[in-house]
């Protein structure tokens, strides 16, 4: 008996671990609800408090699905619904005279990860940053996220070291327009 467990185990593991069959496709305005959910769910997963975060459904909305919107998002799907996106938006390189893609959120459910739906997302986002002729796509990621830096670097991404994040929360920038 203890050996049949240990095979059913071992079976799941591995089926487990198979890539499973998704799709990426574009948000719709339909999906607000689902869209929200997986928002909260990214930021819980960094330690905020769901219950404290300033976003709501209507700024989504607003942002996202306005006559301009400042964000697109990508999902991915399979037979259980979304399970998975991409939130991003075009920034334009000076430098290089070229728009590029820069990624806020990718984030995959935790039933779901290591199935490939992650590089599903950022193939279906190399796509786009092809086809709109973008120099790079850029994206930050938690310095205790061994597992999120070690999957961006397997698929070619580069830690910058010598670049820092600077950001200006609103207190400061009102104070900073006055």
């Amino acid at each position: 008996m203890q050996y049949f467990l240990l095979l059913l185990f071992l079976f799941s593991q591995l089926h487990a671990s198979q890539p499973s069959s998704f799709t990426t496709r574009p948000a719709r305005i339909d999906d607000l609800d689902v869209l929200y959910e997986l928002v909260c769910e990214l930021a819980v997963f960094e330690g905020k408090e769901r219950s404290a975060l300033p976003v709501t459904k209507e700024n989504l909305e607003r942002y996202g699905f306005g006559s301009d919107p400042a964000y697109q998002v990508e999902f991915a799907e399979n037979e259980m619904g979304i399970v998975g996106y991409a939130l991003y938006s075009y920034v334009y390189s000076s430098h290089q005279g070229t728009p590029f893609i820069y990624i806020d959120d990718l984030y995959v459910r935790p039933a779901h990860r290591g199935k490939g739906i992650g590089t599903g997302l950022l193939n279906q986002l190399a796509r786009y940053a092809k086809e709109r002729g973008c120099c790079r796509m850029e994206w930050h990621a938690f310095d205790w996220n061994d597992k999120a830096i070690s999957f961006y670097e397997n698929l070619g991404g580069v830690l910058r070291k010598d670049l820092l994040l600077i950001r200006m929360e609103k207190e400061a920038y009102y104070k900073l327009a006055e």
